[in-house]
């Protein structure tokens, strides 16, 4: 079976990829940068050059397109809408005039889309996204553009919450913190969260595709268990094992000049510094939890890895490459 992934260089992509070989599927790779293959090196792996609003001639037997591409920071104004979702609108229109033999449009949407939990009800899918940053609201317009098309092509929407593992940049300040002996908790109530590793998103990703699912189907993707940040930093705590560890509670007025500064960084350097006015309204949610019914029954076999196994393997992996 070959099939189509965009976003392969990326954290998801990467690992997505990876999956997919190890299945024994060809892999055709929609790749922006041809010099920005760090995590494809060694793979058997057919790279196209382009981007969503520009694709390149493709194989005509893809059976299946993983569309993983998308921003996850904000170096311009309007980058979030542009890629996640008039992207997958433009992706859409050229796969639909093309001459292919496609059987299905797998597209990862987030969380974000739905917005955060009313304290401990977990989001099911069919509850009404209530999205809160620009980086969820253009989710859930990527979301929207992609059932649009849901009559000329079967189109699945996966909905995984915060993503971790090997090659994660995003939650690396929080290890290297923790590593100095620093803990921290935002504002004086607790955090609940919904985590997914990434070797079994790779994994159920790749399960679903080969589902008999409706067109238009939505499913959340997460481990089954909710943690506190209170938990998630002491499990790490516990891999790490720093000799002096100092827990502190930070006011949420305080992180507001951070963002500020982040900002005005993100701005003038183009680098994407993540702690921004719009992740700064995410991180004020107490509950960004979902529930995993679905999926759970739909690959019963799905998740491996519960959160200390995959956050300690993550955590060796980042020590073995110098990131730790």
């Amino acid at each position: 079976m070959k099939v189509f992934i965009t976003g392969a260089t990326g954290f998801i992509g990467s690992h997505l990829t990876e999956e997919a070989i190890k299945r024994g599927w060809e892999v055709v790779a929609l790749v922006r940068n041809p010099d920005k293959l760090k995590w494809l090196k060694g793979l058997k792996v057919e790279i196209v050059k382009g981007d969503l609003f520009n694709l390149p001639p493709l194989p005509e037997d893809i059976s299946i397109v993983f569309n993983v591409s998308g921003a996850t920071k904000e170096t311009k104004r309007g980058e979030f809408m542009e890629t996640n979702c008039y992207g997958v609108r433009r992706l859409l229109e050229n796969l639909t005039r093309k001459n292919l033999q496609l059987k299905s449009f797998i597209h990862i949407s987030s969380l974000a889309a739905v917005g955060p939990s009313p304290l401990n009800e977990p989001a099911r899918e069919d509850k009404l996204p209530a999205p809160i940053s620009k980086y969820g609201k253009s989710k859930y317009c990527g979301e929207k553009e992609a059932l649009s098309f849901s009559h000329k092509i079967r189109v699945i929407i996966l909905r995984p919450p915060v993503i971790y593992g090997p090659r994660d940049r995003d939650l690396l300040p929080i290890y290297s913190l923790v590593k100095k002996g620093i803990g921290f908790q935002l504002g004086g109530e607790e955090r609940y969260f919904s985590l997914c590793y990434v070797k079994d998103l790779a994994r159920i990703i790749c399960d679903v595709s080969l589902l008999n699912l409706p067109s238009g189907e939505i499913l959340n993707v997460a481990h089954p268990e909710i943690l506190s940040w209170g938990q998630l930093i002491e499990k790490i705590f516990e891999m790490l094992r720093p000799k002096r560890y100092l827990k502190l509670k930070i006011p949420l007025p305080f992180i507001y000049p951070v963002a500020f500064f982040s900002d005005i960084l993100n701005k003038i350097s183009k680098k994407g510094f993540p702690l921004t006015f719009d992740k700064f309204r995410e991180m004020k949610a107490s509950h960004w939890i979902c529930n995993t019914e679905k999926i759970s029954n739909l690959v019963p076999n799905g998740f491996i890895y519960n959160f200390e196994k995959g956050i300690g393997e993550t955590i060796e992996w980042c020590k073995e490459i110098g990131w730790l």
